[in-house]
């Protein structure tokens, strides 16, 4: 799930599943994506090595997730209430006012 996707089910406008983009839909024509372990990358060769064997390519993106540090933000977990992983999202989304009284 895209970390900003989030956002969408905090605030009530998609729910978790909608929100949710499952890695073969990444696949379109002309693109393969992989899910493999990198241990070099080449820019100027545009080559890429992982523990499944080495790549060159006209174009590569390379996406390496995110470990939140909560605790760099004082008073983000302050109460339990935390946006950045999808069970935060889900809890502080019953917790928030609507916006409708």
């Amino acid at each position: 799930m895209f970390g900003y996707s989030k956002l969408d089910v905090l605030f009530g406008r998609s729910t978790v599943s909608e929100a949710r983009l499952p890695y073969r839909e990444f696949v379109k024509p002309g693109v393969r994506f992989l899910q493999q372990t990198v241990t070099a990358i080449d820019p100027v060769a545009k080559r890429v090595t992982t523990d499944a064997g080495v790549f060159e390519t006209d174009e590569l993106i390379i996406a390496l997730g995110a470990d939140y540090d909560l605790d760099a933000t004082p008073g983000l977990e302050q109460g339990g209430n935390e946006f950045y992983s999808v069970a935060g999202a889900e809890k502080l989304r019953t917790i928030l006012p609507t916006g409708t009284q």
